[in-house]
């Protein structure tokens, strides 16, 4: 979903991923399964 946007891994932190498009920068837990919170918020994100 984030590479399909143009958003890419940029840095990892213990369990946390960081994802950059160059405007946007998000970062989430790396836990299985993703809360829907976080897919809500990254899908928010991407609209704008």
């Amino acid at each position: 979903m984030l590479k399909n946007n143009g958003v890419e891994l940029r840095d990892i932190k213990g369990s946390h991923h960081q994802f950059s498009n160059g405007k946007l920068l998000i970062t989430l837990p790396y836990h299985k399964p993703m809360k829907i919170f976080y897919v809500k918020l990254v899908l928010n994100a991407i609209k704008g």
